[in-house]
């Protein structure tokens, strides 16, 4: 595929995430994914998760993010089968709070689909607002 094409792809499923579409994201991910997320949050925040794992994980965040978990990309680079993406997310969490991380994306495609995904942001951030509710 094309650096475009796979660019429209990454668009896409940061769409369906954003979104909360867990089957349209599910389908855009290969069976042989891998995501990796980095730091030591419990499960099922950090570490490296197959593709059950993945889909489980954004199913179950519909619980910390009722209205979806708004990502939006401020920059994309795109260079043969890698994406890479900068983004940000601008929410609100189920207690009512805003929810204003910051992200950087990895991403490997093959044939269309996500192969690897690698996601780093500020867990510090994200254990304070979500896991302690501060």
């Amino acid at each position: 595929m094309s650096t475009e094409q796979n660019k429209k792809i990454v668009s896409k499923l940061l769409e369906n995430a954003s979104l909360g579409k867990i089957p349209e994201l599910a389908s855009m991910l290969s069976e042989d994914v891998t995501f990796w997320a980095i730091g030591h949050l419990p499960p099922p925040f950090t570490g490296t998760k197959n593709k059950e794992k993945v889909v489980e994980m954004f199913t179950n965040l519909g619980a910390v993010f009722p209205d979806g978990m708004k990502v939006i990309v401020d920059h994309m680079i795109a260079e043969g089968d890698y994406v890479a993406v900068e983004a940000h997310a601008d929410c609100k969490l189920a207690n009512g709070k805003n929810y204003e991380n910051r992200y950087h994306l990895k991403f490997e495609l093959k044939d269309g689909k996500v192969l690897n995904w690698r996601h780093y942001d500020d867990t510090l951030y994200f254990k304070e607002a979500v896991l302690d509710g501060k």
